[in-house]
């Protein structure tokens, strides 16, 4: 009879470390693919005398986000009519709004490297006084769980915010008052 249990203790131990073993797998699988984030910086080009926008995305998530929206067959790698489309998605996905007003901005390219796609645009440059709100929403309406983390580095100031599908804006000064003051 203490055989019997000893195999059944066995059997219970093998049972447990595989059903960790799995548990353990099934984990690094679903963590395979990070997050679904953009990131975006605003800063000021000395050189250029322009305010810079640069976005930053996973070629990965752009691609199928893309061929959701626009065709299977469409390759951001490969075609710069695909490029182009994910482009003007963003561009009409983002705005800029300095005391109600909108901020121009003007699209002037990307490009891919080490997995992810740059895409680039640029404004005048921003007054230092009023509250701006930028909004900014791609891919927030392909995946409910994008994050876009946005850097705004203007005025010896460095301020960032995380925006997401409920809330895809942020309002901020760069003259450092308060922005929520009466």
């Amino acid at each position: 009879m203490s055989v019997q249990r000893l195999n059944q203790s066995q059997n219970w131990a093998v049972c447990l470390l595989g059903l960790i073993l799995l548990m353990v797998f099934a984990g690094l699988r679903a963590q395979a693919h990070p997050r679904k984030e953009a990131e975006i910086e605003i800063t000021f080009n000395a050189n250029t005398k322009k305010t810079e926008i640069v976005h930053r995305y996973r070629v990965a998530d752009a691609e199928q986000a893309l061929q959701k929206a626009k065709g299977a067959g469409l390759s951001i790698m490969t075609d710069p009519e695909a490029q182009a489309l994910f482009g003007d998605y963003v561009e009409a996905r983002i705005s800029l709004k300095h005391n109600g007003k909108t901020v121009p901005l003007t699209l002037v390219g990307g490009e891919i490297a080490d997995g992810w796609l740059w895409i680039y645009q640029e404004a005048d440059p921003l007054p230092e006084e009023g509250l701006y709100v930028f909004r900014h929403s791609a891919l927030m309406d392909r995946y409910g769980e994008q994050v876009s983390i946005i850097n705004v580095r203007l005025y010896d100031q460095v301020q960032s915010f995380i925006l997401s599908r409920t809330a895809p804006w942020a309002t901020f000064r760069l003259d450092g008052k308060d922005t929520y003051a009466d």
